[in-house]
């Protein structure tokens, strides 16, 4: 199943130090190891999803002149998309279960997230 108009998502943004990063890439990887015990491309677990994917890039000081450098920190993205929004209702019923759930909520806390959550899917190719 690929990702489609009318798909709902959430997605968290953290924009951190170069230092930081390697501390919100492991809570994001407690995620994932949850999301992959619960969650399913498809059907089969918990919670079906279209697609789940973490990305992370320097930030640079001028995206339209890459030649004026980085500024020292990383952008980190978690996007999760499911097929509808009552999809993301039934993650957030499996997520309150979730023992690590405290530690996502205090990362969004301590390196400033910013959260999008039940967003729509209104462009694809």
């Amino acid at each position: 199943m690929s990702t489609s108009k009318g798909n709902a998502t959430i997605s968290f943004v953290f924009k951190v130090s170069a230092e930081q990063a390697p501390v919100v890439e492991k809570g994001l990887a407690d995620h994932a190891e949850w999301m992959r015990e619960t969650h399913a491309i498809g059907t089969g677990k918990s919670v079906n999803l279209v697609d789940y994917y973490v990305t992370k890039a320097e930030e640079f000081v001028n995206p339209a002149n890459p030649e004026e450098g980085k500024t020292g920190n990383m952008i980190i993205i978690m996007n999760e998309v499911y097929p509808n929004p009552d999809e993301i209702g039934n993650h957030m019923n499996v997520a309150q279960k979730w023992s690590g759930m405290g530690g996502l909520l205090q990362l969004f806390k301590d390196y400033d997230a910013t959260l999008l959550m039940g967003g729509e899917i209104i462009q694809t190719l």
